[in-house]
């Protein structure tokens, strides 16, 4: 038994402007808040819609310019909208901006500090309607009813969540994703990737989420080489801005953390941007993953692909055999796919797989366009174990059955360029 929602109305369109309008005019608003990172006033795309909007709408503008999404600006802004709640709250930006406004559109319309809800089980209520508008495509969490916050007294992110925070509207544009610098739109991409293997991985995953996730990684493997590349293409950008939304349509209904805990248990500790982190550590990471307990052999995991003979879909208990073995089934199912030329004969092992699943994109040279070599701990063995120590407490590291020395493996390597 499973189950399996998107609440969330998705568009993807050329035309940002008048689709944005068209939804506020359909839903009979006539205020809507806008929360954006200050620096996108000056981007051509976000000053069309705003004109768009400002000529049907009454539209109240809250910039903003941080870097990480804090307890303190959520409660900020939700007491700033209090005296005077829009219809609608329109968030632009990456995955920063996107939490803040699912955050406040919730503590907007319910009591207290965004902190009474962190970790406490006291839950939101109701929230104000949102349209969300990546300007990056990696997270997913426009589609997302989780918002990661730094809290203040920790300086450790949290998640809040409520069934009421899934945004109402996702508004996909590709002309927003071309002027991005091109380590990162390779980075937000791998993002993504990971989030889609995550999303397979789950011990709650279904035959719908693993749909959503080998069609995000199928995407990506076709259309991210080209938009690194090829910033211009806006039909391989959509392409990749898809891949993200799906992968995150995917943890939506499965289970999220894994991804996100080595993201930002090493963001929290250096100066290092959370796509950046991912996207260095995914290569240790997969072998790491792959390698965590002998592979169970190929028959036994063809028949865990919905589209086999027998319809029953894996099941997870988390436990290293276990992911393992989902990552098996992953092999046969991209193999089904043509990944590898449909060769029988190709090694379906740890090692061979976690390579081929990061083929096509160590072939474009995406680590490269990364940049140099980070020296991401300062010297400093005491911060990487302090950023090890935070992996070793979470949940989703420990179902995945990463141990130690497979953590300080990844957390030596993510400084490198593959």
């Amino acid at each position: 038994m499973f189950e399996f929602s998107v609440p969330t109305k998705v568009y993807q369109t050329p035309d940002l402007g008048s689709c944005v309008a068209a939804i506020l005019q359909q839903a009979g608003a006539r205020q809507v808040g806008v929360m954006l990172d200050e620096q996108l006033l000056a981007a051509p795309p976000v000053l069309e819609l705003l004109g768009a909007l400002e000529d049907k709408v009454r539209v109240e503008r809250y910039p903003h310019h941080a870097t990480l999404p804090t307890t303190a600006l959520v409660d900020a802004y939700a007491r700033a909208l209090r005296k005077r709640t829009p219809e609608f709250l329109l968030a632009i930006g990456g995955g920063t901006t996107l939490d803040l406004a699912k955050a406040v559109a919730a503590l907007t319309l319910s009591e207290g500090s965004i902190e009474v809800y962190q970790g406490t089980g006291r839950r939101l209520g109701a929230s104000i309607p949102t349209i969300m508008v990546p300007t990056t495509a990696g997270t997913g969490c426009e589609v997302s009813s989780v918002a990661l916050l730094v809290h203040e007294a920790t300086s450790a992110y949290q998640e809040v969540s409520a069934p009421s925070m899934a945004p109402r509207f996702a508004v996909l544009a590709p002309t927003l994703l071309s002027s991005l610098p091109q380590s990162l739109r390779a980075a937000e991409g791998l993002v993504a990737f990971a989030h889609a293997v995550e999303a397979w991985l789950s011990p709650r995953a279904s035959p719908l989420t693993r749909v959503f996730a080998l069609e995000a990684i199928k995407h990506l493997w076709r259309s991210l080489p080209v938009v690194v590349e090829a910033p211009g293409d806006l039909v391989a950008q959509g392409e990749v801005q898809l891949a993200a939304t799906l992968a995150g349509i995917a943890l939506e209904n499965s289970t999220r953390g894994l991804v996100s805990t080595v993201g930002h248990s090493v963001a929290l500790l250096a100066p290092v941007p959370f796509a950046q982190v991912i996207a260095r550590a995914l290569p240790a990471l997969l072998r790491e993953l792959c390698c965590a307990s002998a592979l169970s052999p190929p028959h036994a995991s063809a028949r865990v692909w919905p589209g086999s003979s027998d319809p029953e879909p894996l099941q997870l208990e988390g436990t290293p055999a276990s992911a393992a073995a989902a990552l098996q089934a992953l092999g046969v199912a991209l193999q089904s796919a043509d990944w590898t030329g449909n060769d029988p004969s190709r090694s379906l092992d740890g090692s061979r797989l976690a390579s081929d699943l990061l083929e096509p994109f160590r072939n474009a040279g995406l680590w490269k366009c990364l940049g140099e070599p980070m020296d991401v701990f300062g010297g400093s063995r005491s911060v990487r174990d302090a950023a090890a120590a935070r992996w070793m407490h979470a949940p989703a590291v420990q179902a995945v059955g990463l141990t130690q020395p497979s953590i300080e493996r990844i957390l030596d390597e993510v400084g490198a360029v593959r």
